[in-house]
């Protein structure tokens, strides 16, 4: 965790941190007690590993995600990891919100669409 930090790699929104293929929630009720002591680094921090899926020759590129806050959703560039040249992006909603986004019309279109933010 200390590393994370360190590094500035990561991207904090919302008490989540989101550093490469990886999801850190704070969890601030229990940073809030006085008996914070009690508890340890893995109470305080809960760490979800590898929330992308990606092909073994996939890396997530330092300095993602880019957030796009208007969309609600980070964007993650992925590199191939023979060259380290960038290969997609992948788009992933916010974790850390459970909520549903109606999109406004476009002009001079007859569809709608809707964002739903779905967390496990």
């Amino acid at each position: 965790m200390k590393g994370v930090l360190k590094s500035g790699f990561y991207t904090l929104v919302d008490g989540h941190i989101y550093f490469r293929n990886q999801v850190i929630k704070m969890r601030y009720e229990l940073m809030a007690e006085y008996t914070v002591s009690n508890f340890d680094t893995s109470d305080v921090f809960n760490k979800y590993n590898e929330v992308l899926e990606l092909s073994a020759n996939d890396r997530v590129k330092t300095k993602s995600p880019l957030n796009s806050i208007q969309s609600h959703r980070f964007a993650y560039v992925i590199l191939n990891s023979k060259d380290m040249v960038p290969k997609r992006v992948m788009l992933m909603p916010y974790l850390h919100e459970r909520k549903i986004f109606l999109n406004r019309i476009k002009k001079n279109t007859e569809y709608f669409y809707t964002s739903i933010l779905h967390t496990s």
